[in-house]
């Protein structure tokens, strides 16, 4: 699944198709001396259920994220929507938003 693609909610008034970029947002906020160009990236929805949204990042340049130990890159994810929930099904607030520090990336190729 990637970014243009739809998954399916419920809602109270039966299910509906909903765009993925509709409900979250993920921005790379660069750390230290890290180049903005160095952290384009596409991300794609590994998993969606219930009680979680997994999703992976794929990097341009993988190798240039989080290169400066202690001025890390971070990722920030917004909730664009009401439609996701906690873990006792509350509707998470709409523009909540998470940062966490990313660690260094490595290339496919190395791994």
């Amino acid at each position: 699944m990637k970014q243009g693609d739809k998954i399916e909610l419920r809602k109270l008034a039966g299910e509906e198709e909903v765009p993925v970029s509709d409900l979250v947002e993920f921005k790379v906020l660069p750390g230290l001396n890290s180049e903005e160009e160095n952290l384009r990236f596409s991300w794609k929805v590994q998993s969606f259920t219930k009680k979680s949204l997994a999703v992976k990042l794929e990097f341009e340049r993988p190798l240039f994220v989080s290169t400066q130990q202690g001025y890390r890159d971070s990722l920030e994810v917004t909730l664009k929507s009401g439609y996701l929930l906690d873990e006792d099904n509350l509707p998470l607030e709409k523009d909540a938003t998470f940062t966490k520090q990313m660690p260094k990336q490595f290339s496919d190729a190395s791994t």
